[in-house]
């Protein structure tokens, strides 16, 4: 479904991403881990046109759109959960989610919009609820179903996730990760990254290891999880103690 060959990637004149080379197959999760800095980040915002890339190629379903616009990506089935949630806070929660469908959105699809809307709350029973508060006025957990439910609306294909899990309490943390697993039972294609690599490890089929802009390690996530480099790095004292 996707696939990157050698992409380089800048912010102003450094250079962060430097040769990366990946795949995701349709229906898989894959994660990339990585401490901060590593150009995670770098690498979905490319992906989703945000960051020109310099040099390389970035195809999706068969197609080269590492020189299309944003607004194009989304329309082509990729759409990105950024870092932060960015959500639109002085707008209602209703308003965000129909934004989120805006560059597929035509009077003749207004019917398909509504059913996308409603699968949405189906998902995310919450957001029913609040759909006529201000987003500001949600909790961060509520937050992040919010800026999830808003990439879903675009009706991707391949959806990428920026931290999905940052700030939250563990609850919440928990129940972002059981609305991932949903996401794969329907079918969904997603890229996760996420600084709790012990449950991205869990979750996902596949893993890369990005380290200072390159991809130093690849492979399933169960032989990744048992990679004592890995685990020492970034899996922490639950996962050391297997070793002990």
């Amino acid at each position: 479904m996707l696939r990157i060959a050698n992409l380089v990637s800048c912010i102003g004149r450094v250079e962060i991403l430097k040769g990366v080379s990946l795949h995701v197959q349709e229906k898989e999760i894959v994660t990339l881990i990585g401490g901060n800095g590593a150009g995670k980040s770098t690498l979905l915002n490319t992906i989703a046109g945000l960051i020109p890339a310099r040099a390389g190629r970035i195809e999706f379903m068969d197609r080269e759109i590492s020189r299309l616009s944003p607004p194009r990506i989304v329309r082509q089935g990729i759409a990105l959960v950024p870092e932060g949630r960015q959500i639109f806070s002085s707008m209602s929660v209703a308003d965000n989610l129909l934004l989120g469908s805006y560059s597929t959105y035509s009077r003749s699809m207004k019917p398909e919009i509504e059913a996308r809307l409603e699968s949405v709350m189906e998902l995310f029973p919450i957001l029913r609820r609040r759909s006529k508060q201000l987003a500001g006025a949600l909790s961060g957990g509520e937050q992040q179903m919010l800026a999830i439910a808003r990439a879903l609306m675009s009706d991707p294909k391949l959806i990428l996730l920026d931290e999905p899990s940052m700030g939250l309490a563990p609850r919440i943390v928990e129940e972002i990760f059981q609305t991932i697993e949903e996401l794969r039972r329907r079918s969904m294609t997603v890229l996760l990254i996420e600084q709790n690599a012990r449950m991205a490890l869990d979750l996902a089929d596949r893993g890369y290891v990005v380290e200072t802009g390159q991809i130093v390690m690849e492979g399933d996530c169960e032989d990744l999880k048992r990679n004592r480099e890995i685990e020492r790095a970034y899996l922490g004292k639950a996962y050391q103690e297997i070793w002990e």
